[in-house]
C-alpha cells in the first residue's frame, strides 16, 4: 500500500493497479511489459524520499524494480516461488511458497525463517507490534484458511497463532498493512475478486474475535 492507494498486480493484464481505500476506485496503474516478469504475483514499495517498488514473478527468479521512471532487475532468492511481499526499510520480506519466509536487503542474501503452514503462502504483511515487529501471511488454497501472525524481535520469527479468515474464500491473496488507518487490507476470491479492509485485535487472542470488524469490501 502506498501514501494514499492500495497497490496490486495483474498478471493478466502484466499492469500494477492503483485504487482508492475507501471505495477500491481507480487511481492509476504502472504497466510491467518491459520488465520480464509476464506473470506477476506479489510487490512492495518503497515510499518517502523517492519511490522504488518490487515486483516478484511466479515462472522467472528475477524480481523487477521500478525507480519511478524506469524498470531494472535483480535476483530473487524465492526464485520462482516468491509470492507475498512487504518492505520494512532496507528489508523486503517475502514468502517462499510453502517452506518459509525471507528476509533480505534487495540483492542480498536472505534469512530464511520456517513458517509452519499448512499449505502454499500467498500475500504477507508487517506491521508494528509493541516494541517489535509483527508478521501476517495467508494461504493460497491449504486445507481451510488462515491467516498466520508472527513476531519478529530483530532476531527470531515466533507464531503467535492463526485465525480463520472472517468470509469464506476460494483462493486468499494479497496482505497489506496501513499504519496510518490501523488496518489491514486483504485481496481475495470468492466467486470475483474482492479487497477487504480488516480491524484486528490481536489482543483478544487468535480466534473468530479476532477480527473487530470488516470495515469495507469492493
Amino acid at each position: 500500500m502506498g501514501d494514499e492507494v492500495i497497490i496490486f498486480t495483474s498478471n493478466t493484464d502484466n499492469k500494477l493497479f492503483m485504487c482508492d481505500p475507501d471505495d477500491g476506485a481507480y487511481v492509476s496503474e504502472v504497466s510491467l511489459n518491459y520488465t520480464g516478469n509476464p506473470y506477476p504475483f506479489g510487490n512492495c514499495w518503497k515510499v518517502g524520499a523517492g519511490v522504488t517498488a518490487w515486483v516478484n514473478d511466479f515462472i522467472t527468479s528475477s524480481m523487477a524494480v521500478w525507480d519511478g521512471s524506469a524498470w531494472s532487475s535483480i535476483s530473487n532468492p524465492a526464485g520462482t516461488n516468491g509470492r507475498g511481499m512487504d518492505f520494512e526499510d532496507p528489508y523486503i520480506w517475502e514468502t517462499n511458497s510453502s517452506s518459509s519466509i525471507l528476509r533480505f536487503e534487495p540483492g542480498g542474501s536472505p534469512t530464511s525463517f520456517a513458517a509452519g503452514v499448512p499449505g502454499q503462502m500467498s500475500g504477507l504483511a508487517v506491521f508494528p507490534l509493541g516494541a517489535n515487529l509483527g508478521v501476517v501471511t495467508t494461504c493460497y488454497n491449504a486445507p481451510g484458511h488462515n491467516l498466520y501472525f508472527y513476531e519478529f524481535d530483530g532476531a527470531s520469527l515466533t507464531p503467535l497463532g492463526n485465525a480463520p479468515c472472517p468470509v469464506a474464500v476460494g483462493n486468499s491473496l494479497g496482505l497489506t498493512y496501513s499504519e496510518s488507518r490501523g488496518t489491514f487490507f486483504w485481496g481475495y476470491n470468492s466467486g470475483g475478486y474482492y479487497i477487504a479492509e480488516l480491524d484486528v485485535d490481536l489482543g483478544v487472542g487468535l480466534t473468530p474475535s479476532t477480527w473487530g470488524s470488516i470495515k469495507s469490501s469492493f
